[in-house]
């Protein structure tokens, strides 16, 4: 007989209607298979019941809740039409509560997703674990399967990449999954987490060699990765086996590595340095962080880059921008009455500010950067193809 756990309880019980009635089941077994089909209908009424008890919870328009704050003054959108300024809610809990990355909010899949569910309405039914690790995820291997079919055809046409993601940086240890980007078919190898020795020249050779022969040796241009010792290592056995397949540096960590070159001489090294003491002494103190904020009007000095060099540029931008607040906020009453402005780090951190040639130094690093680091954002940026940045070069 076909079917799962259900229709075999179903048949031994002599439940009609989906299975036929077992002859050979005793009236114990019987019993106990009903009992246990009970149970089971009792759970899910139970599971229904507790989740429209979780629904009646939320209502938007409940102070209770706190999900909306209703003001006087309806905010507008960018359309133009009224809506209500939105406050903590059960997605924020959610989110949480299941330590689900900030970032995810961003992605259009999530608006997608939220659409979706405001057009369902009321009671939208949530999926089950088994569907997500089982149903959904093997549905969503086959689309992804179906949609290489045409990125096949164009390797063949067209010559494929290989890219690899860079992680000796991070030292990390694991396989490496054959992945393709689903807009481009540019083919990744990353890798994932296991107990494997670290990678060595040969370990990586081996990997590519794997996914050219996954794509067809025929169809691969060029292997592009970072400048890392073990990189150009497998690069060498590459050349030696297959002399017509490019390796290319990865533009990003090549930049990168020049920034990094010209920061570490003396007169630029220095200032990095007291910029980089100065800001940490700022965010390190909830007091000095706050009078920062205020005299900036809650705008940061940090600012994140595409590496770790350029948000170290985009920081000391970021200072050069903000001087007179910052010097504003250490030459004011509020902290000369703070007890940090008598510690070591606090009268450091003065005298950097007040400092000519400190802010000389700073304007000097932005200058010799600033090409460098523009160069950097572009070849990282996705809005555009970064090649013709570089035939230009």
């Amino acid at each position: 007989m076909g079917g799962g756990i259900n229709r075999l309880k179903q048949h031994i019980a002599l439940i009609k209607g989906n299975v036929s009635s077992c002859p050979k089941a005793t009236k114990h077994d019987q019993i106990k298979c009903r009992d246990a089909l009970l149970d089971n209908q009792n759970k899910k009424k139970g599971k229904v019941d507790e989740n429209k008890s979780l629904r009646a919870q939320v209502n938007i328009r409940s102070s209770e809740n706190e999900t909306i704050t209703i003001d006087d003054e309806l905010m507008e959108d960018s359309f133009g039409s009224k809506k209500a300024k939105r406050s903590f809610g059960p997605m924020d809990r959610w989110a949480y509560e299941c330590v689900i990355p900030f970032h995810a909010f961003e992605k259009d899949s999530f608006k997608i997703m939220l659409e979706a569910v405001g057009q369902f309405g009321r009671e939208a039914p949530p999926p089950t674990r088994y569907e997500m690790g089982e149903t959904y995820l093997k549905k969503e291997v086959e689309r992804t399967i179906n949609l290489l079919t045409p990125y096949k055809d164009e390797w063949k046409s067209n010559g494929c990449s290989i890219m690899m993601d860079a992680w000796s940086d991070r030292k990390r240890r694991g396989i490496m999954n054959l992945c393709v980007n689903s807009k481009t078919g540019t083919v990744f190898l990353s890798s994932k987490e296991s107990s494997d020795e670290a990678h060595t020249s040969e370990h990586i050779h081996e990997y590519v060699e794997s996914c050219i022969k996954e794509v067809g040796p025929e169809n691969v241009v060029q292997i592009v990765t970072d400048n890392a010792s073990n990189n150009m290592g497998a690069a060498k056995l590459l050349k030696e086996k297959r002399p017509t397949i490019f390796w290319t540096s990865c533009a990003t960590h090549t930049l990168n590595l020049m920034l990094e070159g010209i920061g570490g001489l003396p007169r630029y090294k220095k200032i990095l340095n007291h910029a980089k003491t100065l800001t940490v002494f700022i965010y390190a103190h909830h007091k000095t962080l706050s009078m920062m904020r205020h005299f900036t009007k809650k705008r940061d000095i940090v600012r994140p880059g595409v590496t770790r060099f350029a948000s170290a540029f985009l920081t000391l931008q970021s200072l050069a921008d903000k001087k007179a607040q910052l010097k504003q906020m250490f030459t004011r009453d509020e902290w000369e009455s703070c007890r940090l402005s008598n510690t070591v780090k606090g009268k450091a951190a003065y005298d950097t500010l007040v400092n000519a040639t400190f802010w000389t130094g700073v304007a000097l690093c932005l200058k010799v950067f600033a090409p460098l680091v523009k160069v950097l954002q572009m070849v990282d940026a996705d809005q555009k193809p970064s090649i013709a940045w570089f035939c230009i070069w």
